[in-house]
């Protein structure tokens, strides 16, 4: 990944085998070269030069923290392509009426444990592709009001995922660097509750007739 980035540069996405890539181009540097009975410098090449991303799925554990930002985008972006969420055919080029968005995983951690759940904390980065800065911006504010009027994003099994420190910086780098940063914390339960039955009473006294 080059260090230069112009803001100006158009990203366009393409599926591999495994997962798609992100491509946005960097620069283009001639080839010249002098004949030896010509002393005119001739162009007789071109180099081509991208910055490329790898965009894998970010799917890990039930219930996925990734898996809800990806299905909660998909109800404020519905025309957005999510990527892990969506399929891609052939090249994509994102726009203010269809962007593409990237949820990652940036670092997972144990918050507080107790003896039927355990509280994780996430931190989240939310890349958004779109033709121009302004478009992107457009989908950002979006994407940053929704959250914030949110409280939380339900996950697979309708727990909760509560965000804080959400921060959305358009200024970014949207290939190296997510625009929206976010930690959060969520639960998940051991491994055994709610699959062992509860035991039974002992000498429970369950005759409630009343004697007169």
């Amino acid at each position: 990944m080059s260090g230069k980035f112009n803001t100006s540069r158009k990203a366009s996405f393409a599926q591999t085998d495994e997962y798609p890539f992100c491509f946005a181009w960097l620069r283009s540097d001639a080839f010249e070269v002098k004949n030896q009975d010509e002393q005119t410098a001739r162009t007789v090449g071109v180099t081509v030069i991208f910055d490329v991303m790898a965009c894998p799925c970010q799917y890990t554990m039930y219930p996925d923290p990734i898996k809800a930002m990806n299905q909660w985008t998909k109800t404020i972006l519905p025309n957005a392509i999510v990527l892990g969420e969506d399929e891609i055919n052939g090249w994509i080029l994102p726009s203010r009426e269809q962007p593409v968005v990237y949820w990652r995983l940036a670092a997972q951690g144990t918050q507080q444990k107790h003896f039927t759940h355990t509280w994780l904390n996430v931190t989240i980065e939310g890349h958004v592709y779109a033709r121009t800065a302004a478009d992107r911006l457009y989908n950002l504010v979006r994407i940053n009001t929704s959250a914030a009027l949110a409280g939380h994003i339900p996950m697979e099994d309708t727990s909760p995922l509560f965000l804080k420190d959400y921060t959305c910086k358009p200024h970014l780098n949207y290939i190296a660097q997510g625009q929206i940063q976010a930690s959060g914390h969520f639960g998940v339960l051991q491994e055994w509750y709610g699959k062992k039955p509860d035991p039974p009473l002992a000498n429970a006294n369950t005759d409630f007739t009343t004697k007169e």
